[in-house]
């Protein structure tokens, strides 16, 4: 269901309200790791009671794992490994390895010897396919590729060879599509192909700034992203295959420069993402968001601050295109320095009907609106 958001600022003080791209109802996210080092690129074991991840807490790179309810993590590659990827029966860990002889590798995920699989060019981000058989890497060096390699190792394969930038291979679940993301006039947008047939894509996203994808979900109806979609901060979204809508599932005000350090993956009930973020005040840190099924997008609206905004009021109202009857609701706007406090100070249409969270922003907020049982209106 479509839903339009109208919104009306009752002053004329310079503020201005610009309708965002949908939010989803959320609970807030877990931290699970609490270092001041770059703690990055997670992935879920099958059971989904573990999260692997990168970390520079030693020092120099290295693979760490930690259960899901937090703890010590624990280290179980060499030094310069980077971007896990938990095989799809959970035993094996592939990942990249810089500062010594370059390659893909695997290593068990209980510690172990370390396999070679590759030393072909210089990877970065990769993904096994669903039936284990073969893992997807990126290659730096010119334009941006994609090549594969047999689990245990042997002849490169180049899958993906545009002349444009392509990297960041992930796949449905049943093993017969994946995205991928192609850097066309300086941005990236992601794109979607069949896997027996890579370069045949068609293009899913079309944003401004660089939007990547990330992990399938469990159904394969939906496709984790990393975007500024927004036009500000790096955040996650789900774009919805079926609807071809992008839905802002994280809030964090991440100013990092590199996008895919804001990295995630859905567990594997579907239920959750984990995912690297500054959300905590640190370089990096792993931190685990529960997902609510989604029944219809959320009506956000964003003012921008501005001087002067001291008692102004603005006046938010909500068209439903279903017919339900119109809801408004109308917030009072105090602005010290520093700060943005807002305070529900009436409603009209059904009454009681609706409730309010608000999340600030590093350049204003966000007003999403629910039912007081938590469910988005409309």
């Amino acid at each position: 269901m479509r839903i339009t958001l109208i919104a009306a600022l009752l002053f004329s003080l310079g503020a201005f309200a610009t309708p965002l791209l949908g939010t989803s109802a959320i609970a807030q996210p877990i931290q699970i790791t609490f270092d001041s080092a770059w703690d990055r690129f997670p992935d879920w074991t099958p059971d989904g009671q573990t999260i692997v991840f990168e970390s520079s807490r030693a020092g120099s790179i290295r693979l760490y794992k930690v259960p899901l309810g937090g703890g010590t993590p624990v280290p179980f590659s060499e030094p310069h490994s980077a971007f896990a990827a938990i095989s799809p029966d959970g035993a094996t860990v592939a990942f990249c390895r810089h500062r010594g002889q370059d390659g893909v590798y695997t290593v068990p995920i209980g510690g172990g010897p370390e396999k070679l699989l590759t030393t072909f060019g210089d990877p970065w981000t990769l993904n096994w396919t669903p039936d284990g058989e073969e893992v997807w890497f990126t290659t730096l060096g010119g334009n941006l590729n994609i090549h594969s390699v047999p689990a245990q190792g042997g002849a490169v394969t180049l899958r993906v060879g545009n002349s444009v930038d392509d990297q960041i291979p992930v796949f449905s679940p049943d093993g017969t599509v994946m995205a991928y993301t192609i850097t066309t006039d300086g941005v990236n947008n992601f794109v979607e192909a069949p896997v027996n047939d890579p370069t045949n894509y068609t293009q899913l996203s079309f944003e401004p700034q660089n939007t990547n994808a990330l992990d399938y979900s469990l159904d394969g109806k939906r496709i984790l992203v990393t975007s500024r979609s927004n036009g500000r901060d790096l955040e996650l979204f789900e774009y919805h295959r079926e609807t071809q809508a992008l839905t802002q599932i994280t809030f964090d005000g991440q100013t990092t420069s590199v996008d895919p350090l804001c990295w995630g993956r859905y567990s594997p009930d579907g239920t959750r993402v984990v995912y690297s973020s500054r959300r905590g005040g640190d370089d990096h840190d792993i931190w685990i968001l529960d997902l609510e099924p989604i029944q219809n997008p959320v009506n956000t609206m964003s003012i921008l601050d501005s001087q002067g905004l001291a008692g102004a009021r603005a006046s938010v109202a909500i068209s439903l295109s279903n017919s339900q009857p119109i809801h408004a609701m109308e917030f009072k706007v105090d602005y010290p320095p520093n700060a943005l406090y807002l305070e529900q100070i009436e409603s009209s249409g059904a009454a009681g009907a609706m409730s309010t969270t608000f999340t600030r922003k590093n350049d204003g907020f966000h007003c999403v609106l629910f039912s007081p049982a938590g469910a988005v209106i409309g």
